[in-house]
């Protein structure tokens, strides 16, 4: 049976109860002070807890331009705008789809403009446009299919729609496409059907999602909906941007960890750390910038010492085609959470600026997990030859993964300036997971070809242990 999304709304604020959880209620005060020894002190009137914080560091490609066009003239009109939109909307695609791919989308597109046309929508048409051109952009950058970006196009555009059921049947003919636009008008429901979104709403609300999703490609398509509202927060009324933020914390923050979307799950959190605390904010953004500007000659330095003596390692050179090097700072809420939670100093967060060591497995050794592990702890060794590593700051994600399927080396070393340097050590593949979801390699690349394994991978991912809390936070800048 299809299940439809219904609209609604509260009009909560978002504070912390003196036990640590998020609660709603009509409290704002605007008491911060600048970032100190003890702890970041967030926008509102809390007690310290583990649960909040976010900021805003665009990891993904410029919102794309829209072409503004006057459509009151439709019949005349229409045509030329809809290759304008399309000129948009094909610029957010991502490189590796077939010409018969783009067919198929644009056909898809030619419709859901038409329908718009015909009037029954009555959302401004551009507005509509953007939105659908920012949702297909980030599920570009996944790598979506093309299922699933058709899914993403329906359900953009009726998602205002009082006639829900009729025009998904003649806007999506796969059943596949309306399983996708079902299940995301069903997401959008969720976090309204709740009085109160609190901790333990929130828990029982994501393990449901989880449970219930015919079709877990509808929960990216959902989730780079809200990050494209989140985008453009600012748009909204304050009280708006605030229940936005907080659903996103409590409820898609954690379903993009389920999901393995690294990158989908850092802008949420750092989008809605600015909203809900954004002088907590600004002194992280300010404490990240003066430590990177410490530590840049630093991790400059070590990169080159760490490249130079990688190439000379035999055990590489016979595992892998090469490797890249990357420093990166540990994303804003993260920062924050790791502050509260710990009661921590600000010399006590070892790990706001790092290493990133990736490899490029042989084609013979990339799905031998052992031989990859080995590749990574020769990595290691090298690093821990060359500075002291911090005594229990070695972790092997990779001999044990985390319940979300991360793999990864982490190890913290004092560098020759005295500085904590955290080093992260993986392969390309494990990136690539780490980065864009554990899906990356089966949905996206098209490598389920039938129901089946549609619903073997929606299975797995409901057995899975979700660890909510454990939450990975790197997000990688580019060392010069």
């Amino acid at each position: 049976m299809r299940r439809l999304g219904f609209v609604g709304g509260v009009g909560f604020g978002v504070c912390v109860s003196s036990s640590g959880n998020l609660c709603s209620r009509r409290v704002w005060r605007s008491s911060e002070q600048p970032l100190d020894e003890k702890a970041v002190n967030p926008g509102v009137d809390i007690e310290p807890a583990e649960a909040t914080g976010y900021s805003i560091v665009n990891s993904w490609r410029e919102p794309p331009l829209v072409p503004i066009v006057d459509v009151d003239g439709r019949s005349e009109l229409i045509s030329n705008f809809s290759e304008k939109a399309w000129g948009t909307v094909k610029k957010q695609l991502a490189d590796g789809m077939s010409d018969e791919e783009k067919s198929s989308l644009r056909s898809t597109f030619r419709q859901v403009v038409d329908y718009e046309e015909s009037g029954i929508l009555s959302v401004d048409y551009n507005t509509k446009i953007a939105k659908l051109a920012g949702i297909l952009s980030i599920l570009s950058t996944l790598n979506a299919d093309l299922e699933t970006l058709q899914g993403a196009m329906v359900y953009s555009s009726i998602q205002d729609s009082v006639n829900m059921e009729a025009e998904i049947d003649s806007l999506a003919t796969k059943e596949s496409v309306q399983t996708i636009v079902d299940d995301a008008l069903w997401l959008d429901a969720l976090p309204s059907s709740l009085e109160h979104l609190d901790d333990d709403n929130a828990k029982v609300l994501r393990e449901y999602v989880i449970e219930a999703a015919e079709e877990p490609r509808a929960v990216l398509v959902k989730l780079a909906e809200v990050l494209n509202t989140m985008r453009n927060v600012q748009e909204l009324r304050m009280y708006e941007q605030h229940i936005r933020a907080l659903e996103c914390l409590q409820v898609f923050v954690p379903l993009a960890h389920a999901m393995g979307v690294g990158k989908l799950m850092w802008d949420l959190e750092d989008i809605s750390f600015r909203v809900l605390f954004p002088e907590s904010y600004a002194a992280v953004e300010e404490w990240h910038s003066l430590m990177w500007s410490r530590c840049e000659a630093t991790l400059e330095s070590s990169t080159r010492t760490v490249r130079r003596k990688l190439m000379k390692s035999g055990l590489l050179k016979e595992y892998t085609v090469g490797f890249d090097i990357s420093g990166r700072t540990k994303n804003l809420f993260s920062t924050f959470k790791k502050v509260l939670k710990g009661n921590k100093k600000r010399e006590e967060v070892l790990d706001i600026v790092g290493m990133r060591v990736i490899l490029n497995v042989k084609e013979e050794y990339r799905h031998n997990r052992e031989f990859c592990r080995k590749a990574c702890l020769e990595v290691h060794r090298i690093i821990s030859e060359e500075w002291p590593e911090m005594e229990g700051r070695l972790k092997d994600y990779i001999l044990k993964p985390k319940p979300n399927g991360y793999q990864s080396i982490h190890t913290t070393v004092i560098t020759s300036d005295g500085l904590p340097l955290e080093a992260q050590i993986r392969t390309q593949d494990m990136h690539n997971a780490a980065e864009y979801g554990n899906a990356g390699h089966q949905f996206y690349k098209g490598d389920l070809k039938s129901v089946d394994e549609v619903q073997r991978f929606a299975d797995s991912l409901r057995n899975e242990n979700m660890a909510m809390l454990q939450l990975p936070a790197a997000r990688e800048v580019v060392a010069p």
